[in-house]
């Protein structure tokens, strides 16, 4: 059983090691010895990166043989199809996807359809394909921040059941109800309202399984409810709206079905969560990604009704840029999204990032599923879908200490999922720790920041730290283009311009001052112009960055974004451009308790310090700059 994961807490780790002081270079950070790659760095700071190498050069010289080094990737590959085959196939009490062969035809014909329809789309958003799936429209979003044109920039995000015809709910009354009396039951029996996953305050969010409520219920009606909505509903509805995805990776209709590996009833209690002291973003739940496949949330009671304020799923691709067309067509939708009423649904691929909006008063709940493909037959041996295989990559990935293991599990995520936004950020996070702490080849008894004869910074050392930040650059570049209203991204890709700046800047110098220098400055050598450049894209990265936060806040979205770190190397970034005045705004953000709000003391102590001290920097420039008009 692999849970959602909680919002991370690694990225924390940058606010007291890879900011550094107005003058310096990279940050510090804890050393790892590994084996660095023997590439010379790029002289052009723009120049494309060559992948080909990236996953072979990246390990550690214990793993000799490139026999080993196969036989540990093979292994972890077959780690995470078997993670896959044990919890698609664990929830023996949902019912299976069940497709004979005429209605394997009708959905080939179905798919053959949808490919017409994405070469030549219609102006209608609902499906138009066989009665026996539950009518949708899609919700769509922009799909990049810089958006300033109509022309491709809407992107399908969710869909949402509709009423057409004779086609209602997804559940009706009745069937709600049941669901509501079982999970309120199964709270009052076992007095527990935590549930296996993590993403929950559990002062004022209550859930269970609901295979737990099947369990208890005696009469099997609650299965057949269940096993009817499945069979009948969802199925149907998630093939005919995310088909594509389904048969990626060469999965077909006839050799996968579509299975349950867990699902929840959810209560969000608004009415504790506006009473005494509770946290600003109880009653919800933070940005994150779902395991699965699919999420699928039904609606158990009805925010028209009054029955709850607030709530509902907010979507980050939702989020409009203040530089988007003001009349894009059909017109961007609101960043929250709820079902169109009581036993509608709500459905999304797990890949899109996504929250749980603050219920500010009554009671919500819902209903979720999270879908995946197993075998058919079962036991035949099948990998795992790319969506899931990328996944649990990424999961390994950030609990691997080695950099050459976390960067060959994201290799192998970025195989699967080539387009994979989270995969792209994690690998440039990495490899922009790994060129921030200065360090050298990193062997066995050797010390980062390794000097020459001279008592200066080794010129090796310096191109290997040069070209771990020019690829961090490329893949956190990627990551922007394909999840373009993640903050964490802008920020992390504005630090690494930042380093950018600061490594060559220093080096230069460094290069200068040596009598060797004519040897080796021109690796090194960054022109005014340059410099200019890579600030000013730096500055943009935190912009976006602060404009993403200050979205979430907006709309009451807990995130694992670090403002404060932001907010600093912002400030950073323009007083070196000599804009002292914005610098000093910038910095007067940090005394903002939100921006406060959760830092460990040394980290708190370490960011107060480094305000200090940048704005006695700023003060005394803007002070001489008045002093020279005299």
């Amino acid at each position: 059983k692999v849970p959602r994961p909680r919002a991370s807490t690694s990225l924390a780790l940058f606010t007291t090691t890879a900011s550094s002081s107005l003058g310096g270079g990279g940050g510090g950070g804890e050393q790892i010895t590994q084996n660095l790659d023997e590439d010379e760095p790029t002289n052009s700071l723009f120049s494309p990166i060559d992948e080909a190498d990236s996953s072979s050069n990246y390990y550690d010289e214990q793993m000799l043989h490139k026999e080993e080094k196969e036989d540990w990737k093979n292994n972890l590959v077959k780690w995470v199809d078997d993670i896959h085959r044990q919890s698609s196939t664990k929830c023996h009490c949902y019912a299976i996807e069940e497709i004979n062969q005429q209605q394997r035809q009708r959905q080939e014909k179905e798919e053959e359809q949808k490919q017409q329809d994405r070469d030549f789309p219609s102006p209608s958003r609902t499906n138009k394909y066989h009665d026996a799936v539950p009518p949708f429209e899609w919700v769509e979003g922009i799909s990049s921040l810089d958006a300033k044109s109509e022309k491709d920039t809407t992107k399908k995000i969710a869909i949402r059941t509709i009423n057409e015809k004779d086609h209602g709910p997804l559940l009706d009354i009745s069937s709600v109800n049941s669901i509501r009396h079982a999970a309120q039951k199964f709270w009052d029996i076992t007095n527990t309202t935590s549930s296996r996953f993590t993403l929950q305050f559990d002062q004022t969010n209550s859930e269970c399984h609901l295979e737990d409520l099947i369990v208890l219920d005696e009469t099997g009606q609650l299965k057949s409810t269940i096993d009817n909505l499945l069979q009948n509903k969802i199925y149907p509805l998630v093939r005919a709206a995310f088909g594509k995805e389904l048969n990626a990776g060469g999965a077909t209709t006839a050799g996968t079905r579509l299975c349950v590996y867990d699902s929840l009833v959810i209560r969000y209690d608004g009415n504790k969560a506006s009473a005494g002291d509770q946290q600003y973003y109880s009653a919800s739940q933070p940005l994150h990604r779902d395991g699965g496949i699919v999420s699928v949330n039904i609606a158990l009671n009805s925010f028209e009704d009054g029955d709850f304020e607030g709530g509902g799923t907010f979507f980050e691709g939702l989020l409009a840029s203040s530089h988007s067309p003001a009349h894009l067509n059909p017109p961007p939708h609101h960043p929250i999204i709820r079902p169109l009423g009581v036993g509608h649904a709500l459905a999304h691929l797990s890949t899109e990032r996504h929250a749980g909006a603050p219920t500010r008063s009554g009671i919500r709940e819902i209903l979720v599923f999270f879908l995946t493909l197993r075998p058919y037959p079962y036991g035949v041996p099948q990998r795992a879908p790319p969506i899931e295989r990328a996944f649990h990559l990424k999961l390994a990935a950030k609990e691997m200490v080695q950099l050459s293991s976390a960067l060959t599990c994201l290799d192998l995520a970025l195989n699967e999922s080539p387009m994979d936004g989270e995969a792209h950020f994690w690998k440039g996070f990495r490899l922009l720790q790994q060129g921030g702490k200065g360090g050298g080849r990193g062997v066995e008894g050797e010390g980062k920041n390794k000097k020459n004869d001279n008592n200066e910074e080794n010129p090796t050392t310096s191109n290997h730290n040069c070209n771990y930040i020019h690829k961090s650059i490329h893949h956190l570049q990627k990551a922007q283009e394909c999840s373009p209203f993640d903050a964490r991204i802008h920020c992390f890709a504005g630090i690494a311009y930042k380093q950018m700046v600061d490594l060559k800047y220093k080096d230069s110098k460094s290069s200068s001052s040596s009598s060797s220098s004519s040897s080796s400055s021109s690796s090194f050598e960054i022109s005014h112009a340059d410099r200019m450049i890579l600030q000013k894209q730096s500055v943009k990265c935190f912009q976006n960055a602060l404009y993403l936060h200050n979205q979430y806040q907006k709309y009451g979205i807990s995130s694992d974004f670090d403002v404060a770190l932001a907010i600093m190397s912002f400030s950073e970034v323009l007083a070196r451009l000599e804009q002292y005045e914005q610098a000093l705004e910038s910095i007067a953000l940090l005394q903002d308790t939100k921006t406060q709000q959760g830092l460990k003391e040394e980290v708190l102590e370490h960011v107060n310090k480094h305000a200090s001290e940048l704005t006695r920097y700023c003060k005394d420039n803007l002070r001489q700059r008045s002093l020279s008009h005299l």
